[in-house]
């Protein structure tokens, strides 16, 4: 039997994982989550965790073959009613239950392409569910007055009455999905960054929901009352959970940016870069060497003025 000690070290490593890797805290709500432990400890002591590689390589084939095969047993279905009707269910902070209804439709109808699109988050799953409903908004349209679909047996049903009924008559539901998509894709391509690979964030992420802000601005056409509210709901997100000198600092050292000339926050990011300075060295000495290089880099003097230098602002990660 462990002792509390131990027991209170597996759980601090595992936070300071969960932490660093910048994990949702409701991803501890998984079903995969306690059982991915059991299979570890089953191994025992020494178990080496999946590396990067594995987890991007043969790990993700076998288990999207896995899904494949799960997906194979609804194949007889579709040709049966058409369609599967799916649903996604969870609890708002009000401890309200919410449940979304999804259906999903043979490739035929959708030229191939799936409506259902899993995404990192459910925020994101969301969104790209509804961007794919409205690029394929006539091809619906089709299916629910074909004669497959009206003489399946699920077009009798209460249920399937609905469904085709929102795509067929519901221009409310139309105008929402297209309200939703031009707010939220902005917000999309940021999470893209932040959570990427191909290049770091930190550097990017300051500027990047700016922009987010400024297109959500321009896509509800720069009426106040349209914009507003949501601003303030990303501003109110991004000082709880994302805003930070460290990002200010990251954007002031990435060249690509600092020296846009559409850029016009060189001075809030010049403060948190001091701000930054001033936590992390303590030394006075160490902290008026740093400021007056920043001098040199502000006014691309010496190095930092010199053609190639200016050249790799955009092409280099800062």
């Amino acid at each position: 039997m462990a002792t509390k000690e131990i027991v209170d070290n597996a759980k601090l490593a595992v936070a300071r994982w969960w932490y660093d890797a910048n994990v949702p805290f409701n991803g501890a709500h998984s079903k995969y989550y306690q059982p991915m432990f059991d299979a570890a400890l089953a191994v025992g002591p020494g178990f080496k965790a999946p590396s990067f590689h594995d987890l991007r390589g043969n790990l993700l084939r076998t288990l999207v073959d896995e899904i494949t095969t799960y997906l194979d047993e609804f194949r007889p279905i579709w040709e049966l009613y058409g369609c599967s009707i799916m649903s996604d269910g969870w609890s708002n902070r009000r401890q309200e239950l919410v449940i979304n209804f999804l259906i999903y439709c043979p490739k035929e109808f959708t030229n191939g392409r799936e409506l259902c699109r899993p995404g990192i988050t459910r925020f994101a799953t969301n969104f790209l569910s509804l961007q794919c409903l409205l690029k394929f908004k006539k091809d619906l349209r089709q299916m629910f007055t074909c004669d497959k679909w009206l003489n399946s047996k699920l077009a009798k049903t209460v249920v399937g009455k609905e469904a085709a009924k929102l795509v067929l008559e519901d221009r409310d539901f139309w105008l929402q999905c297209q309200h939703v998509v031009k707010l939220s894709e902005p917000l999309v391509r940021v999470l893209r960054l932040r959570d990427g690979d191909e290049k770091p964030s930190m550097g990017y992420l300051y500027e990047a929901i700016d922009k987010a802000k400024e297109t959500i601005k321009s896509n509800l056409k720069n009426q106040l009352s349209l914009y507003m509210p949501v601003l303030r709901v990303i501003d109110v997100r991004w000082d709880k959970q994302l805003s930070s000198p460290l990002h200010s600092a990251r954007c002031f050292l990435n060249p690509g940016i600092f020296f846009k000339p559409s850029f016009e926050k060189q001075k809030e990011v010049t403060r948190d870069l001091l701000s930054t300075i001033t936590t992390l060295v303590p030394d006075d000495y160490m902290q008026d060497l740093i400021s007056s290089q920043l001098k040199e880099y502000k006014q691309a003097m010496g190095y930092f003025g010199m053609a190639i230098a200016v050249r790799q602002r955009e092409k280099l990660n800062p």
